[in-house]
This record gives structure tokens, sequence and C-alpha cells, in this order.
């Protein structure tokens, strides 16, 4: 079993625990703008306008256009694939018939980003194919399912975070002794680019700033990428972080650091802000530390 297999049949608990009837995913063009929905249950691309219905007693029904059908039939969730050439109404329609469904959740969230693929153009669309059924008021948010979708990991999501909290451990283990007086956080950033060509490894967020690195309390914090003017000193912690999950649903963090400074040379109460508390704990601890996590993002 796949991981969208195993996916799509979490999502029908899923639904059955929110008193949720059926989750719809209604896209088109998702290379040009992808769908959570689509990334967590399908791993495949569509390009006509698709609908992709999942009931809560586990029924699977893909509508699409008919240059996606065998795609969507190779990847092997679906055990019904329809293909239409003119108009997904008439299908799209006579599925939501059979299923009956009382609520039709769909991916749109105000809050959760994850969950808030629907376009608001796609929203327009699909009220306008159910206009005249009942089904145009019975619309709703799949947030909860999608969020608890991307969280509660199954076995094979499972097996591929421990094998990138092993990777990131084993990087960070190898960065760590280059990590030396005069040593920028570009120079450094240059050498786990890499260790991610060499091993193959996407980054997982922007090549750029994957991995983010700090060194020292004047370099900038947050989605930056690593400077070539801020470097390493006696009286810097530097910190690295970064992840190279294997193309899984999880992102994997880790954070390494070394410092030789004394106590004295620890960073000016001039820097505040919520990082203070930790940047002074991590200037009193010199050994390398590197607890991992990961996000469900």
């Amino acid at each position: 079993m796949t991981i969208y297999q195993e996916k799509a049949a979490q999502a029908a608990a899923l639904l059955r625990e929110l008193d949720l009837d059926c989750w719809l995913t209604f896209v088109r063009e998702t290379g040009q703008h992808p769908d959570p929905g689509v990334e967590l249950i399908l791993g495949t691309s569509l390009t006509w306008t698709s609908a992709l219905l999942l009931g809560r007693g586990g029924e699977r029904i893909a509508i699409v256009g008919r240059y996606d059908v065998e795609n969507v039939q190779l990847a092997g969730v679906f055990p019904q694939v329809l293909g239409y050439d003119e108009d997904i109404r008439a299908p799209l329609v006579a599925a939501l018939e059979r299923l009956a469904p009382r609520s039709i959740g769909l991916n749109y969230s105000l809050h959760d980003h994850t969950a808030d693929g629907l376009s608001v153009g796609m929203h327009e669309l699909l009220r306008a194919t159910l206009a005249d059924t009942p089904f145009a008021e019975r619309l709703t948010s799949a947030e909860g399912v999608l969020g608890r979708l991307r969280a509660r990991k199954t076995p094979s999501e499972l097996a591929r975070v421990a094998a990138a909290v092993a990777t990131t451990e084993a990087i960070v283990a190898w960065l760590t002794p280059q990590i030396r007086v005069g040593a920028s956080e570009a120079e450094l950033a240059a050498l786990v680019h890499g260790e991610f060509t060499r091993l193959g490894l996407p980054a997982a967020w922007d090549w750029d700033y994957c991995p983010t690195l700090n060194s020292g309390p004047e370099s900038p914090l947050g989605h930056v990428r690593p400077s070539p003017r801020s470097r390493c000193s006696r009286a810097t912690w530097c910190i690295s972080t970064l992840a190279c999950a294997r193309r899984s649903t999880a992102r994997t963090c880790s954070a390494c650091g070394t410092c030789d400074a004394p106590a004295s040379k620890l960073p000016p109460r001039s820097f505040s802000g919520p990082w203070q508390p930790w940047w002074r704990r991590s200037m009193r601890a010199p050994q390398p530390c590197a607890p991992a996590c990961a996000a469900g993002r």
C-alpha cells in the first residue's frame, strides 16, 4: 500500500470521527496551483477541472478530464475514475446523488494554510456547477479532516520521518566540527548544500535559506538566507537549522551549535525579544546539540 492509499483509507475514518459525510477536493491546473488535498491523497497533478470525492463509508470517486484518467488510475487510490470531455457537472452531480451526503467538506480555512487550497474562483465555479441541486447548500469546510490527516502519521510516513531525522542528524554531526571562528553563514550553508546534492536530497523549503543559519545576535532572524557577512567568533553561538525529509509529508528540523566562549562573553542585554532567554541558555552550553522534531507541513 502506498502512502497515498494509506492516507485515503485514513480519511474515511476521519470523516466518521468528524461527522462529515463527504470530502470534496475541487481543483484544476494543480501544477500551477497546488492543493493540499491532492498532495495528501493522490500524488499526481490534475489539469482539467477535477473532483476527488471521499465518503465516510470508504467510497472513493475521482472525476477528471479525459487526459487525466490514466494518471489517476495508475495512482491506485480511486477505484472509480470517471472521465469527461465537456462539462464536469453531470458526472459530479450523479456521483453526489449516489453518495447522498448531508455535508460536503471543501478545502478552505481561515486559519490553516495547509487546509486552504480552494481558490475563490474555484469555489464560485463549484457553486455554479451545483446550482439547482440540494448540494450547493451542504458545502462546509474540511479543515478538520485535512488538519488531522496531515498530523496523524501512517506507518509509511513514520518510517520516512525516522529516516529524515537520522539523515538530518548525520548532516548536523558532520557539519558541527566545521563551525570555526571566521566561517560565514554562507560558507556553512554551502557545505550543507553540498551534502544535500551528494545524497540526492531536496531542500525542505526554499533552497536559498535551507539551511537557516544564525551566527551571533546581529544575524537577522527569520526566513532569511545565510549571510556572507555574518561570521562566527569566539563569542558567538552558531545555530544551524536544516531539513532534509525524503519527500514525505513531514519536515524534519535539527539544531546544532558550538561555542568556546567563556560566560563573560555572553551577548549584551540589549539583545532582547523572545529569543534572548534561549540565546543566553545556548551560550552556556558549549557542547553540540541535535534535538530533532517533525512538523506536519
